[in-house]
């Protein structure tokens, strides 16, 4: 069986370039603009438009060596975009947002792997998985992980809040303290944080050049998570006991939101940094 070659790229292939793009601006319109909705209009998604931006500017950093990368027709590069229409097709058959949402990636990794090559793809490889981040999570999914999520930041809140000698009683999600309940709703799950701070995490990753540096901040991921979705819920909890649990229910719940999650990332830089330094 004969390797698959790749086709070097000539002058001509910047009009065909120019044309596919064109058609896959075109075809997946309706579905940007699903997802550009979804970003400005859904919490548990704002992350999503972030990611683009992300991977501009990593290919940005990395212009001066892409620059000198011969660029090459690759067949391979044709079989993703293929892959990644029928996702789309199917997607619309099926009334799938998500399969849809996915086609858009994956057929503009195609796309970009067929007229620039292997080794052009490669170089930006991890730009293009940047842009995965942009895909909402379905609903199913989501709804399966933050059901025990919310029960363990529950439970682990209880524990604080009783080192804090706060009298508290928990009830699945519910925490019952003498003057009122604090219920852990869904955005209180943790999910959303996990998602942004593994895009974060990923980033620092990637801006590492040790195999085992990369893999202390990818697992530090998830501590983190769960860190500061504790912090969150006890300081709620706090206010709700010494000052009145009407708090729960103004701006300051909201501050408080992002109040740990900016503790979160601090964090998250922090190990990063901490360990670029070590030798």
């Amino acid at each position: 069986m004969k390797a698959i070659k790749s086709i070097p790229f000539v002058k001509q292939n910047y009009i065909f370039f120019v044309f596919s793009l064109m058609l896959f601006v075109i075809l997946f319109n309706p579905v940007f603009a699903q997802l550009c909705h979804l970003w400005f209009y859904d919490l548990n998604n704002s992350h999503g438009i972030l990611a683009p931006f992300i991977s501009l500017y990593f290919i940005w950093i990395k212009k001066d060596e892409i620059k000198h990368t011969p660029l090459q027709i690759s067949h391979l590069g044709l079989g993703v975009m293929i892959f990644g229409l029928l996702l789309y097709l199917l997607g619309l058959i099926g009334f799938m947002a998500f399969l849809q949402n996915l086609s858009l990636v994956i057929t503009f990794i195609g796309l970009t792997w067929y007229h620039m090559g292997t080794r052009f793809t490669r170089k930006i490889s991890f730009p293009l998985f940047i842009l995965f981040f942009m895909v909402p999570i379905p609903i199913s999914i989501t709804e399966m992980f933050s059901f025990p999520l919310k029960l363990l930041a529950t439970r682990m809140s209880e524990f604080v809040l009783g080192l804090l000698s706060i009298p508290v009683l928990r009830e699945g999600n519910l925490l019952h303290l003498p003057n009122g309940t604090l219920e852990v709703a869904k955005a209180c799950s943790g999910l959303r944080s996990f998602i942004s701070f593994t895009m974060l995490g990923l980033i620092f990753a990637y801006l590492l050049k040790n195999k085992i540096r990369k893999l202390i901040i990818i697992l530090a991921i998830l501590p983190i998570t769960i860190f500061t979705n504790i912090l969150r819920i006890t300081l709620t909890g706090s206010l709700a006991y010494f000052v009145t649990p009407k708090m729960t229910e103004s701006f300051l719940h909201e501050f408080l939101g992002i109040f740990s999650f900016v503790c979160g990332f601090s964090l998250m830089f922090l190990c990063y940094y901490k360990i670029s330094l070590e030798k």
